[in-house]
């Protein structure tokens, strides 16, 4: 272990002791009887290292509940008094001295006293003395005697009670040749914070060598937050100036710059600026994040005058903490600067920003910027435009897509998907049904899933007659909008599938059926089943087998039965079925393995089969185990139906 982390160490230790009670050690809070405390006393005087500790955590809990200053508590103090001036065991005085702590008076202070003078128990009497009121005195009269480890428990006891009498006393300590005394008084007059402490600090920082330097920075940092809490402006900002022109480490200067941003008046910008230009990314964003924290206009300016000018990780930092300010508006003109001649990560960074600072006059330069060749700028401009929130929105962004080329349109026909923009259902469905360019069509299709109204439906059910380009899309737009719109619009698309003149016109029109869930659609799709015409028969079972209820069951079955019909759509309905079947119903677990068990045998192809398999496990009994057990004897299914079976009888 290096040197200075056992100061840390001791200090560390020396900091936590102090303020811990005796039931810190693991014990519990519990009652305690009057009548008992004779014995725990009892105990306690004879009581050494490694004896039963109950007696001791119960007449620690019993402290604990007393009020200081009351009778209860005088009595307990005069008997713990009397034992640390007895010939009890080192490990009973030093639990009476800890008891002291919690409830003592100005009684138990010369017995205190006096153990200061022995350096078995002289942490323990100085833990006590720290939370007793009125024992500073004793303290600081005890420091011109005490030396090692004794020594470094009072200076850390004076500083964690904030003993502005005691600076005088530290000072000299505070440039002791020792480090473990130099750096406790160091941090204890951190503690205390008062001007003269400040004082201390500062002449000590100035003639210290450079391994002491950064303790006494901390020091003073911590003393000037302690100034500036106090309402202590003035010498707090005279610490942090300090800070800031001795010449110290990275972290301190920030520190101070940090305790300066916190003082009215203190005109830290022009050094935060300076430190931002200097230091390297990490260090300046902490910066930024610091005078973005400043209130009032002027920060932001400060910053947004010297963006373009910074390191290109730092502008980053700087255009991200703008996007986080709402009051950084007037830096919007530097941000698109950044936007357009920074790096890809700089430019990613400025279309975040845009995208809470900006407004519609930004919205070209973030659908442009929707194309560019990085993915992060690409995903920064898109989660902008859809977090963008300006009235005329909608109406910019729907100009655009008349006027631009054929790639952005889709990006931008993206971006209408994103917001669900309702109010361009017209312009997509126009796109739709008059543009040849493919992915830009396939684009305001998925689109109008989420944005079109009842109003556009029946154009789409004509498209979908008509036109057998995107003709999958299509059906899958039609149907989404008719889940949410049933009626009367699939009774038009029923009405338009008995008016078709070909088999491919109702395939398509059958496929726009697709999981709807309605009455007519149903009966319209079982007629379809029985099609001459294979393209209508396979749309058929499609649109069956994403039935949100169970009730096509039996005709899936029903198609999987037909030996005469191609293995394909026996396969479909085979599929099809065991995903209705796995789908709530009113049945019982028995009727449910009896279907599965007619998709096993009707199935043509194996991984039907194994998928059978798998779902009786949603359908635990001992119809179930028995239909598993007899898979295992065709060995390609004899893994499936073991794991199978394995679950089963597990639950």
């Amino acid at each position: 272990m290096n040197r200075n982390r056992r100061i840390l160490l001791i200090l560390a230790v020396l900091s936590l002791l102090s303020g811990l009670p005796f039931t810190a050690y693991g014990f519990q809070n519990e009652k305690l009887r009057a009548s008992d405390i004779d014995a725990c006393f009892s105990v306690l005087s004879n009581f050494d290292y490694g004896k039963d500790l109950t007696p001791l955590r119960q007449l620690s809990s019993y402290v604990e509940s007393l009020e200081a200053g009351s009778n209860q508590a005088k009595e307990v103090e005069a008997r713990l008094i009397a034992l640390l001036g007895s010939g009890a065991s080192l490990a009973a005085k030093d639990f009476a001295c800890r008891q002291l702590g919690l409830i003592g008076g100005e009684a138990g202070l010369p017995v205190l006293q006096t153990l200061l003078a022995d350096k078995s128990l002289a942490a323990s009497a100085t833990a006590a003395l720290e939370r007793i009121p009125g024992s500073g005195a004793i303290m600081r009269e005890a420091l011109a005697q005490s030396s090692g480890t004794g020594r470094t428990a009072l200076i850390t006891a004076l500083g964690r009670r904030r003993d502005a009498q005691a600076v005088v006393f530290l000072k000299p300590m505070a440039a002791d040749k020792d480090p473990v005394v130099s750096q406790a008084a160091a941090h204890s007059l951190g503690l205390i914070g008062t001007p003269e402490a400040a004082g201390v600090l500062l002449n000590t920082l100035a003639s210290a060598p450079p391994g002491t330097r950064r303790w006494l920075a901390l020091s003073l940092l911590q003393c000037g937050e302690r100034l500036a809490s106090g309402g202590q402006r003035e010498e707090a900002e005279r610490v942090f100036r300090e800070l800031t022109k001795s010449g110290e480490d990275r972290e301190t200067t920030f520190g101070a710059l940090r305790g300066l941003s916190l003082i009215p008046a203190s005109n830290v910008l022009p050094d935060l600026v300076a430190f931002i230009k200097k230091e390297e990314p990490k260090a300046a964003a902490n910066a930024i994040q610091v005078m973005l924290q400043m209130p009032g206009p002027a920060p932001v300016k400060a910053l947004a005058d010297i963006l373009t000018a910074l390191r290109p990780a730092t502008q980053q930092a700087a255009l991200l903490a703008f996007g986080a300010r709402t009051d950084a508006r007037p830096a919007v003109s530097k941000v698109v600067e950044a936007g357009r001649k920074g790096s890809p990560d700089v430019r990613a960074a400025a279309w975040t920003a845009l995208g809470r600072l900006g407004d519609s006059s930004h919205i070209p330069l973030l659908v442009k910027a929707l194309l560019a060749d990085g993915s992060a700028e690409r995903a920064a401009a898109r989660l902008s435009l859809n977090g963008m929130n300006c009235t005329d929105f909608d109406s910019v962004l729907l100009g655009l897509l008349q006027k631009a080329d054929a790639d952005t349109r889709v990006e931008i026909v993206g971006i209408i998907d994103d917001r669900r923009m309702m109010s361009a259902a017209d312009t997509l469905l126009s796109i739709a049904t008059k543009e040849n360019h493919t992915e830009l069509r396939s684009s305001a299709l998925k689109a109008l899933r989420r944005t079109a109204s009842e109003r556009q439906i029946a154009p789409l059910v004509d498209l979908l007659a008509k036109d057998p380009t995107e003709s999958t899309t299509l059906a899958e737009t039609v149907s989404s909008l008719l889940k949410k719109f049933p009626q009367p619009h699939v009774g038009y698309v029923c009405q338009s599938y008995r008016e078709a003149a070909d088999a491919p016109r109702q395939a398509r029109l059958v496929a726009g059926l697709r999981g709807v869930g309605d009455a007519e659609a149903l009966t319209l799709l079982r007629g379809a089943l029985a099609a001459k015409q294979r393209e209508v028969q396979r749309a058929a079972i499609r649109s069956l087998s994403e039935w949100p209820d169970p009730g096509p069951i039996p005709d899936l079955l029903a198609i999987a039965r037909q030996t005469t019909l191609e293995p394909t759509l026996r396969t479909l309905a085979s599929r099809g079925s065991l995903r209705l079947i796995s789908l709530p119903a009113d049945r019982s677990h028995a009727e449910s393995v009896s279907m599965i068990s007619q998709v096993l045998e009707l199935a043509p192809a194996l991984p039907e089969k194994k998928r059978a398999l798998s779902i009786l496990e949603l359908f635990p009994g001992p119809e179930a185990v028995a239909l598993a057990q007899k898979a295992l004897s065709d060995p390609a299914l004899s893994a499936e139906a073991k794991s199978t079976l394995e679950h089963l009888t597990a639950k």
